[in-house]
């Protein structure tokens, strides 16, 4: 989302809607199927044979985009369970890849607010950031680093009303050629108050599905700690390669405590 304050609802978790006061990281660790099998084929600063996206889950992997590529991933969700439903429309992430770094934008969503709250309609705050790969994309431990910071540009009911930052390590490693895992440990904060943060920590195992080509499921733990009060989410979700730059995908998450949930479904496209 991803993306990083969150109000236990899916928009909250979007990349990287900050809204209210608790700010999450762009971390997540969703293992698709560039990231369990494709990545690991794949050697030097060149592309990936197939696409490896930061969708679906909540937050990013560890693939750089390479040198001269560009890819839009977006989606929509639906989130349920709280005194307020919310449907978000965007998730949007453009990624452009560059000598040694990828350049991210976070155009967000629009998002709809109805329930048993008052009724609103706006933007999320746009931001901006890097990924840079810490090792090369054929190692058997891949690492990566993502920071950004967003601007109060959202509507009235979402934004953070100052500018805000985070950085997040990134972790993958291949446990097989049909399982892998991914760590997400990141830290966000408001520029003015960079005690007032939240810690992020999201453990996520994903599955090449047997006799499915192109499919690939996922299933994790994220948790959100801060002086605000603690979150604990749990996520999974599928993803499908329609082709070798095209990926489908279908994501839902859990929130115990709040009871709240999320559904919702997406798309990633690259283009060389």
């Amino acid at each position: 989302m991803t993306n990083e304050v969150r109000r236990r609802t899916r928009s909250g978790y979007d990349r990287p809607a900050l809204q209210g006061t608790l700010f999450l990281m762009a971390a997540a660790a969703a293992m698709l199927p560039g990231e369990i099998g494709a990545q690991e084929s794949a050697s030097g600063p060149g592309p990936t044979p197939t696409i490896a996206s930061d969708r679906p889950g909540l937050g990013d992997g560890a693939h750089v985009l390479a040198e001269g590529m560009w890819q839009l991933e977006a989606g929509v969700a639906y989130d349920g369970g709280g005194p307020a439903t919310l449907f978000s429309a965007g998730q949007a992430l453009v990624r452009v890849g560059l000598a040694g770094l990828e350049l991210r934008f976070y155009p967000n969503s629009v998002v709809f607010q109805r329930g048993d709250v008052p009724h609103d309609e706006g933007i999320q705050d746009v931001g901006a950031g890097v990924k840079l790969a810490l090792s090369p994309d054929d190692a058997d431990l891949r690492t990566a680093v993502v920071a950004g910071a967003t601007l109060p540009t959202g509507g009235d009911a979402f934004t953070a009303n100052e500018v805000t930052a985070w950085g997040t390590f990134v972790l993958e490693r291949a446990l097989s050629e049909e399982v892998g895992l991914a760590v997400n440990v990141g830290y966000g904060a408001p520029l003015n108050g960079f005690g007032e943060g939240t810690l992020t920590v999201i453990v996520t195992p994903g599955f090449a599905v047997p006799d499915a080509e192109g499919m690939s499921v996922y299933a994790g733990y994220a948790g959100f700690f801060s002086d605000g009060g603690d979150s604990h989410v749990v996520e999974a979700g599928l993803a499908y390669l329609a082709d070798a730059d095209t990926q489908l995908d279908l994501n839902t998450g859990w929130d115990p405590d709040a009871g709240t949930w999320f559904l919702g479904v997406g798309v990633a496209r690259r283009w060389r």
